[in-house]
């Protein structure tokens, strides 16, 4: 019998590692559509406020079907980890020691890069490495699919997480070849370079200029049985999703690549007809975080960042946290990491203290990349090069955690779509990049269009364009209501145009991209 089911559990607890927030899941997919996927009605009453500015009403929509609501916040008495005196210790980097000779080439004749500098961090910053692993059927080293660095600001207490894509075109030291990031450990395992992880930290230091202290590789295997036993999770899904899954046993490797083979087993499905809230079982929250096939690499990161939120949403409930020293052997069966027990108890009490605000989700996404294809045919994504580190720093800045406190960051979110749950789309927007949400809840009629009123009587320190790049208003949909007594810096009116699924502006000012040298593509291992 697996310690799983023995400890139905202990894998979430393994997302202690990155002290609340965790890698997705590489490649699980279960068993078909047989419960079903509703929209969950949240049961904080909601106030009803009158628009200022009002439009023709719109048709409302009618809501999916619901189940049973469940809290979407921890309560107050959630029980807190005391870490040890020692607390976490001060890690070195991660890597090998690789030399370039000066004036190197690799095949082609095409020089190899130089390194590209590491960023600026502050003093008391711990970067871990999350990944998750796609084992195809007879390989013993799979593929990297996940790749999350997870940066803890221990002195602000804040977390920033990075989703770095798994066909990133890179330079691999020490093989000196180009070739997907994926591919980092299998060339590191035949070269035997350093440890399982060296090599990739060497590469992600090598070309991001991000230094790695730790890593977490996580295994998902019960992952389903441990989200049904919890009650299923709640997930804001940003974007419709449907998709089609090999329906085989847990145990049995349900990565199919011949297509035609597809149709000789039994499938289920995932749908997701709308944006909006959801309740998911564990095999459908596993579907839901595995699928791309009819979406992508990009939104896939985000769903698996969405599916172990709520996970840890779930934990802190039901107040599991206490019981991780009891568990850490069976914990460290189902996890491979360097973090030592003290670690991951310090990461539990520092994740418990955070609150929404205090988390910054990016991701290196194609605003910054360059798709191409290699002479093989393979569809890989270069590297800007004066796009990429803008928003790689801008990713390892602390979230405004003190400025979303104060009431010129405050905002008052209404629903205005007629559709459920997009002020819950927007709050978790909002919050996620450092503003602070007084109340939401739905408009007295519906808009046709995102409206914002700003309560500011200055422009100076105003948020008021990060509001605006943030849900993509012109300025006739701005509108100045100056008041030195309001609670609150803006009421944001969310209309029908508001796409939770595109994801916002870059948060730096990117300069027009530039064509990159054609890269010389070399054989996957």
């Amino acid at each position: 019998m697996h310690s799983f089911q023995k400890h139905p559990f202990i894998p979430i607890i393994s997302l202690f590692l990155i002290a609340s927030f965790i890698t997705g899941c590489a490649g699980l997919a279960l068993e078909p559509s047989t419960v079903a996927v509703a929209i969950v009605t949240p049961t904080v009453p909601r106030p009803t406020v009158t628009p200022f500015l009002t439009d023709t009403p719109q048709p409302t929509f009618s809501p999916a079907p619901t189940k049973s609501p469940t809290p979407t916040t921890a309560p107050t008495n959630t029980p807190t980890v005391t870490p040890t005196p020692a607390q976490m210790r001060v890690a070195g980097e991660l890597g090998v020691s690789i030399e370039i000779t000066a004036g190197q080439t690799i095949s082609g004749g095409i020089p190899a890069p130089t390194p590209v500098p590491l960023i600026d961090l502050p003093a008391n910053t711990i970067n871990v490495l999350l990944l998750g692993v796609d084992s195809r059927p007879g390989e013993a080293l799979g593929r990297t699919d996940t790749i999350i660095v997870v940066s803890l600001n221990r002195t602000q207490q804040t977390v920033s997480m990075l989703s770095i894509p798994r066909d990133l075109w890179v330079y691999i030291p020490g093989v000196n070849r180009f070739d997907r990031i994926n591919t980092a450990d299998i060339w590191g395992s035949r070269y035997k370079l350093g440890g399982r992880v060296d090599l990739l930290a060497e590469v992600i230091r090598y070309n991001l200029g991000i230094p790695v202290n730790y890593y977490a590789i996580v295994n998902f295997s019960g992952v389903r049985n441990i989200i049904d036993r919890v009650g299923g999770i709640d997930v804001l899904a940003q974007c419709p999703l449907y998709d089609i899954f090999p329906d085989l046993p847990p145990e049995a490797n349900d990565i199919i690549t011949d297509t035609a083979q597809l149709s000789t087993v039994p499938t289920g499905t995932i749908d997701i007809p709308s944006p909006g809230l959801y309740t998911l079982d564990g095999q459908h929250a596993l579907w839901y975080a595995r699928s791309r096939k009819t979406t992508s690499d990009f939104d896939r990161s985000r769903r698996q960042q969405n599916v172990l939120r709520a996970v840890w949403a779930k934990i802190k409930a039901q107040g599991l946290v206490t019981q991780l020293p009891n568990l850490w052997n069976e914990v460290t069966s189902l996890v491979t990491t360097d973090l030592t027990l003290n670690d991951v108890i310090y990461l539990a009490s520092f994740g418990l203290q955070l609150d929404d605000t205090a988390l910054k989700q990016r991701a290196i996404d194609r605003a910054v990349l360059q798709p191409f294809t290699t002479e093989t045919g393979a569809a890989v994504l270069g590297i800007l090069p004066d796009r990429v580190p803008l928003v790689v720093a801008e990713a390892f800045e602390p979230p405004l955690t003190n400025v979303a406190a104060q009431s010129s960051a405050q905002v008052e979110v209404l629903n205005a779509t007629g559709r459920a749950s997009y002020d819950l789309l927007a709050v978790d927007r909002l919050r996620s990049n450092g503003f602070g949400v007084s109340s939401f809840g739905p408009a007295a009629q519906v808009v046709s269009r995102t409206q914002i009123i700003n309560f500011g009587t200055t422009t100076k320190g105003s948020r008021l364009n990060q509001l605006v790049r943030l849900f993509d208003v012109k300025a006739d949909q701005v509108i100045n209501q100056p008041d030195a007594n309001s609670p609150i810096g803006f009421r944001l009116l969310v209309g029908p145009d508001f796409d939770p699924c595109k994801p916002p502006p870059a948060a730096v000012n990117l300069p027009t991209p530039t064509p990159t040298p054609t890269l010389t593509p070399t054989p996957q291992p």
